[in-house]
């Protein structure tokens, strides 16, 4: 993890900022509330499959 922290810190500014909205990005598509629910109830549905 050190490592990892050290690679971060070399990054430039520009850098670490197109990394950050790629996080957010991601973390929009992937993780928002409406996707998560469905998620869920697929989990749900294999568990009442059973």
């Amino acid at each position: 993890m050190a490592d990892d922290v050290l690679i971060l810190e070399s990054m430039s500014l520009s850098e670490r900022c197109h990394m950050g909205a790629e996080g957010r990005v991601w973390l929009l598509s992937e993780c928002s509330p409406a996707r998560w629910k469905a998620s869920f109830g697929e989990v749900l549905a294999g568990i009442v499959a059973r």
